[in-house]
């Protein structure tokens, strides 16, 4: 009798998807030239919130992204895993990266990098060690413009390394180093796109991404033409799945989504 070979976490993970292939060349006919040049420039968008996602979604998930990426020769199922669910988790928050670890000529072993058995349930919109009443009572104590950014959707909560108090920052500030490229990328795509309407929202929500204000390119979505041959989402939309453990209201979360809609 042949005992049936266990398939890893990763496997079982990669196993409940099918790989197929996606047409749509015969939609490309039916837009003009400039929205065309305009579509890689909202794929280098898309790929930019990939990151901001990725940095949101755990604070050590940069770091491991890093490593795997560092590996020589590279695995092509652990990348095509990280590739599908931008973490160490996967659906139904299935652990299939272990721990990183490092073992010295001793025969010492340090752990690189503790990847927990959970996704934190506050992401890393939070101070890893931080607990609701610790959150509750530092809001009820602030008043104000600090207040409100305290619960706000556009900003993060950290800790400072010295003093051990909390403070806000907003995404305009974390998201930094991929919001500003994301700005320049959609000022210039609303330069090619023939509809007004999407030119407007992908100009004001360059804006937004500076200024951490959404409100008006909020609205601008809303109002893009039903006859726009583009759909463009990208921005910071609710998860409900995140801040379940701090008992409060659900904050937007950034997240990108590009999607091509025929005339």
């Amino acid at each position: 009798m042949t005992t049936p070979t266990q398939s890893s976490p990763l496997e079982k993970q990669l196993g409940r998807f099918t790989e197929i292939q996606v047409g749509g060349g015969q939609y490309l006919d039916r837009i003009t030239s400039d929205d065309r040049k305009a579509i890689p420039l909202l794929v280098q968008v898309g790929r930019l919130i990939d990151q901001i996602y990725i940095r949101q979604h755990w604070s050590g998930n940069e770091a491991l992204h890093a490593h795997i990426q560092s590996l020589e020769p590279r695995d092509p199922k652990l990348d095509l895993g990280l590739t599908l669910f931008k973490g160490p988790w996967g659906l139904e928050e299935e652990k299939f990266i272990k721990s990183i670890k490092d073992h010295d000529p001793d025969g010492t072993v340090h752990e690189r990098l503790h990847i927990p058995h959970d996704p934190p349930q506050h992401g890393n919109y939070y101070p890893d060690d931080i607990g609701k009443e610790e959150y509750l009572e530092w809001v009820n104590g602030l008043e104000g413009q600090a207040k409100l950014d305290a619960q706000s959707y556009y900003h993060v909560v950290k800790r400072d390394a010295a003093t051990g108090q909390l403070y806000t920052t907003p995404y305009s500030e974390e998201y930094k180093d991929f919001l500003v490229p994301a700005a320049e990328l959609l000022q210039q795509a609303a330069e090619l796109v023939s509809d007004q309407s999407l030119a407007k929202f992908l100009k004001s929500r360059a804006e937004a991404f500076l200024s951490n204000e959404y409100t008006d390119s909020d609205v601008d979505w809303l109002r893009i033409s039903k006859e726009s041959p583009l759909d463009v989402t990208c921005g910071p939309y609710e998860v409900s799945a995140q801040k379940q453990e701090m008992d409060i209201e659900t904050r937007a979360r950034a997240l990108g989504r590009f999607t091509g809609r025929s005339c």
